[in-house]
């Protein structure tokens, strides 16, 4: 009997962009098909694989449950998200988490992508400002960290990570390749 490596991917993002979450878990289902191995297992997991516990905060269930991951995947529109007990939003924890485990374990892969906003700042609500301008400023914080690519689909943008980014030209981001 053969012994399963499991591979665990981590998709962060705030709840706007489920869709997109979604088209990711499709992306790397896809990918899968083309890799697929008796020795490996791709798990996928996000706030919403997490079940809620008794006593803890959302955020460190999250934490735990995401405990030795491969990959990290963050994704961020113009919502920077709901803020923790530590960071301004779950989204940057998880990626700071992300990012400490990379410096443990260079094995440990990270990469942030930013989706490409066409809504005029006009148009946006005093609110939806304040969350976007905090977009702008984590993506100007973290950017010093890697290589950042603009691109307008993400085939360009994430070819570097093969068949798998590849697949993700059904939406637009900017990536920042961190740690391929």
């Amino acid at each position: 009997m053969i012994t399963k490596k499991e591979f665990k991917i981590c998709l962060s993002c705030p709840n706007e962009l489920v869709r997109e979450r979604q088209i990711c878990e499709a992306a790397i289902s896809e990918y899968t098909q083309f890799i697929t191995s008796e020795e490996i297992q791709y798990t996928v997991v996000h706030s919403g694989t997490v079940a809620s516990q008794f006593g803890k905060s959302p955020q460190e269930i999250i934490n735990e449950e995401w405990d030795g991951f491969d990959l990290y995947i963050g994704l961020m529109g113009t919502r920077f998200g709901t803020p923790t007990e530590k960071y301004e939003s779950g989204t940057e924890e998880e990626f700071n988490v992300a990012l400490e485990k990379h410096k443990k374990d260079s094995s440990v892969s990270v990469s942030f992508l930013f989706q490409n906003v066409s809504t005029p700042l006009s148009e946006l609500s005093e609110k939806q400002l304040e969350q976007y301008m905090s977009v702008l400023s984590f993506k100007s914080g973290i950017s010093s960290l890697g290589i950042f690519c603009r691109s307008k689909s993400a085939q360009t943008a994430l070819s570097s990570h093969g068949l798998f980014w590849k697949s993700l030209h059904r939406i637009k981001f900017e990536r920042l390749c961190l740690f391929p």
